[in-house]
């Protein structure tokens, strides 16, 4: 990246990062144009996707594809009103697919997946699989328990669903935990390359100047 790029890069990132001690215009900038930006992008790919996909195999006497571009028409139909509910055609369609794709996934990985898995024989080769496995045991169990709202687990029995909350709270908080050092090691990142682009070093200064002037302004009205 040269000069002109670490300037812009600097600058964009603190304007967003401005948010944090305010809403000001500077933010909403940045917002702008980004979204612009995102928007002309993500325009670009669908068309050079659809030149891709469909458009290259119509030329090729493949005519089975021309239906992709029937079917888009009705989104440029959703601009006018006379004409707007036959955009939801294409979109019952494309939301009928995904969620059919999604499905199957799911199914795959997040139901056959785990039970396969939580199925596995309680004496393992080491003493910290068996541990392991013992674990995921009980916190199944426990965590189905707590989910079952038919009746009232009474008796000695009632712990069981005390254990499942516990495990579905230690679960939750690792995904939280996840969530935030993902969060963390992208901010980190981006210090990174802000401190090492010289160019975009002398940004921070100024933006410490414009942040104190306000807070003067601010305690002076």
């Amino acid at each position: 990246m040269g000069a002109i790029e670490n300037l812009l890069f600097g600058i964009f990132t603190l304007a967003i990062w401005s948010l944090v001690y305010r809403e000001n215009i500077v933010y909403r900038i940045a917002e702008y144009f980004y979204t612009g930006f995102a928007a002309a992008l993500i325009l670009v790919q669908g068309w050079e996707s659809a030149k891709k996909i469909a458009l290259a195999p119509l030329l090729k006497g493949e005519y089975i594809w021309g239906l992709v571009f029937i079917l888009a028409i009705p989104f440029i139909l959703f601009f006018y009103k006379r004409t707007r509910p036959l955009y939801m055609i294409p979109t019952a369609l494309l939301v009928g697919i995904g969620t059919g794709i999604g499905m199957r996934g799911a199914i795959h990985t997040q139901i056959i997946g785990q039970l396969a898995g939580s199925m596995r024989p309680l004496i393992q080769a080491t003493p910290l699989d068996t541990l392991n496995t013992i674990l995921i045991t009980i916190g199944t169990f426990g965590a189905l328990s707590y989910f079952l709202f038919t009746t009232n687990i009474r008796g000695p029995l009632k712990v069981i669903p005390r254990i499942g909350r516990i495990f579905i709270m230690a679960g939750l908080g690792g995904a939280f935990a996840n969530t935030g050092m993902g969060r963390f090691a992208n901010m980190s990142g981006v210090l990174l390359n802000l401190w090492n682009k010289t160019e975009a070093i002398y940004v921070i200064a100024g933006a410490l100047i414009v942040i104190a002037i306000d807070v003067l302004r601010q305690r002076m009205k």
